[in-house]
């Protein structure tokens, strides 16, 4: 409309995004402070999970559980802190990736040592009765979340929730000759679905 772009965005547009920011809705520190334990939550669920599929017998390490919860809440702030960084101009897209891969291979690597060296501390076997009812619990969590917020990844954890589950009841209850090659084969094959169902219903929403 003939409104040159620095009378429009003065001469730092990233003030005037600030302002635009600091004038939207916020959310309280409390729900934000949910939605990260939340998502936390989620990935301790799935750890559980791929544990039931892998380990025969079942071991449970519940500081293990606490780490990859509080590890998470770090990165995901960090994350969140780089990618702001980021999206204002201050570091290039390449860096920022970079940084995100090496944290979460650092990230990945304190679960496995704290695992490796002092997982065992207050660990417990589980029989396979409770085994599975932990992980149709779990299973339960998440389609009840699937439903309530509709979400394509949502749903993609819980159809590969579902496969894990399979396999682990799969080689428990049925047939334990095969547990070396269905542990492996069947995740892979609900992998798959996983990105087939989430890309069908990317398209869903395009449409």
């Amino acid at each position: 409309e003939g409104v040159r772009a620095v009378d429009y965005f003065g001469k730092d547009p990233r003030a005037m995004v600030d302002q635009i920011l600091a004038e939207l809705p916020k959310r309280s520190l409390g729900s934000y402070v949910g939605l990260i334990f939340l998502l936390g939550v989620i990935l301790v669920g799935m750890r559980y999970l791929m544990d039931f599929t892998w380990m025969t017998p079942l071991k449970i390490e519940p500081l293990t559980y606490v780490v990859i919860l509080f590890n998470f809440l770090v990165f995901s702030q960090f994350i969140t802190w780089l990618w702001s960084k980021q999206s204002y101009g201050e570091m290039k897209r390449p860096w920022a990736m970079f940084i995100s891969v090496i944290s979460l291979l650092v990230f990945l690597n304190i679960v496995r040592l704290f695992s490796t060296y002092f997982g065992h501390i207050g660990s417990l076997f589980l029989s396979d009765g409770w085994g599975i009812a932990l992980a149709v619990l779990v299973l339960l969590g998440y389609a009840v979340m699937a439903y309530r917020s509709r979400d394509r990844l949502m749903t993609s954890l819980l159809v590969m929730g579902l496969t894990f589950l399979v396999t682990g009841c799969w080689i428990r209850l049925v047939n334990q000759g095969t547990a070396h090659l269905l542990g492996w084969l069947l995740p892979l094959m609900g992998l798959v679905l996983t990105l087939l169902v989430f890309r069908l219903q990317r398209k869903k929403e395009e449409v």
